[in-house]
């Protein structure tokens, strides 16, 4: 089964055993970092090398989250807070994250707000998500949706968590990211405990242009200060419960 365009996109959840895709290329050599490398990627690159034969990729469910749990950590639970959790994360975001990726609908390259073990890591996962087809893609975001998130323990301002409180609500965050932001509604990410410097990154990416998620949400980021992105993450950091 080729790789589908856009117009194309599964949107049905696998419902057998047995997803088997055929690796399209190598992994490629933008997928290695210069200079010193992170203790996950190096277990991500360890996993490429293992599950990526020359010919061939198997692509059962176990064997990608194995891959996976390099970076986002055992069943999608990260331990680096340059790499977000996944795990209870909604089906639907994970699948279109994951075709944007494989699409080139989103940056697999470094960038101004993309440097370093970040840009590394995305592009490395980049490299590994262009070999899926769209039920592999299907079954992974089916596997991380059922998984149970767990907050990231980290440090916040109880003040400018309070400010971050207000700004939610007064930008309509709630209506996507509900119950403070722990609750997907089947189509947003959970934001509360995700770990900070991830979702700094995301925000101030947003907020220079680049496209994530539903036009709405990148209009209303666009308009935030640094002062509110600083609040917001502390509000998110608050919430580990």
């Amino acid at each position: 089964m080729g790789k589908l365009n856009i117009s194309q996109r599964s949107r049905s959840r696998p419902t057998g055993p047995g997803w088997v895709s055929r690796a399209k290329r190598a992994v490629r050599d933008q997928a290695r970092p210069t200079g010193r490398s992170s203790h996950c990627l190096l277990i991500y690159l360890l996993g490429l090398s293992l599950f990526f034969p020359a010919t061939a990729l198997s692509s059962e469910v176990d064997t990608l989250t194995l891959v996976c749990s390099g970076c986002h950590g055992l069943d999608g639970i990260s331990i680096n807070s340059t790499v977000p959790t996944i795990a209870g994360q909604a089906y639907t975001l994970i699948e279109d994250s994951l075709l944007d990726y494989r699409d080139n609908d989103r940056t697999c390259t470094a960038t101004e707000l993309l440097q370093g073990e970040a840009a590394a890591l995305v592009s490395a996962m980049c490299a590994l998500v262009a070999t899926l087809e769209n039920r592999d893609i299907a079954a992974l975001a089916e596997f991380y949706e059922l998984q149970a998130f767990v907050p990231a323990k980290q440090p916040f301002d109880a003040s400018r968590a309070a400010d971050g409180a207000r700004i939610h609500q007064q930008a309509n965050c709630e209506h996507c990211h509900s119950k403070g932001g722990t609750d997907s509604n089947g189509m947003a990410a959970i934001l509360a405990g995700q770990w900070t410097p991830y979702l700094e990154r995301s925000l101030l990416r947003i907020r220079s242009g680049e496209k994530m998620g539903p036009k709405v949400m990148n209009e209303a980021i666009r308009e935030f200060t640094d002062d509110d992105i600083e609040a917001l993450l502390n509000y998110y950091a608050s919430r580990q419960n």
